[in-house]
């Protein structure tokens, strides 16, 4: 229920943002440092004013909130929900500015991830139960790629150049996919039980 700002040179707590009714599942900052955004098993993202230890912004769901991330140039707030949606906020008034929903069948597939490409332009998306990872347009919102992959997700995020997704997998399965053409261009079989997240070096090389 409590989110803390640490000091790496101390290692001591310097900031509390308390506030949430369930547990904080992710945290992360802004681009300029000034704000963080937490989400929550309340069905909450809640986006705080480091300065104050205040929260400036909630945003409600209708389920576990699983991720939020701000935009390359920290206007935007992108949420990853259990309900089956990934929704884009204006990180300074609040509102849903765009919502995606991934679906199994009749059913929502809770996404687990969503991220955004380095330049803001585009949205990754991945979910539990459709075997689909999706990209969309911040500005039409439309679909423009999706990679069919296992029935279920865990992560998936661009490249440094936005060139190329990265996604893990049930089954200790790391793929990295063309965001041009929609192909696996590698294919990495995890040496362990379960592979929940995966990231790419900013050289793209590992």
């Amino acid at each position: 229920r409590l989110a803390g700002i640490w000091s790496v040179a101390r290692g001591v707590r310097t900031k509390h943002l308390s506030g949430h009714r369930g547990k904080v599942l992710s945290a992360r900052y802004s681009p300029d440092g000034l704000l963080a955004v937490t989400v929550s098993e309340d069905g909450t993202a809640r986006v705080w004013a480091l300065a104050s230890e205040k929260c400036v912004r909630t945003l409600q769901h209708e389920d576990v909130v699983r991720s939020a991330v701000f935009s390359p140039d920290g206007t935007l707030v992108l949420t990853a929900c259990m309900d089956g949606g990934a929704r884009l906020w204006d990180a300074k008034r609040g509102t849903c500015k765009k919502a995606w929903q991934h679906l199994n069948g009749d059913a929502v597939a809770a996404v687990m991830s969503a991220s955004f490409s380095p330049d803001g332009s585009l949205v990754v998306t991945a979910a539990s139960g459709d075997g689909a990872v999706r990209i969309w347009s911040t500005d039409s919102g439309s679909c423009v790629r999706a990679f069919e992959n296992s029935p279920t997700v865990w992560t998936a995020v661009f490249s440094s150049d936005g060139a190329s997704v990265l996604t893990a997998s049930m089954g200790a399965v790391v793929k990295l996919w063309s965001v041009s053409s929609g192909e696996c261009m590698q294919t990495l079989a995890g040496e362990c039980e379960e592979i929940w997240a995966a990231a790419l070096a900013p050289s793209a090389g590992r």
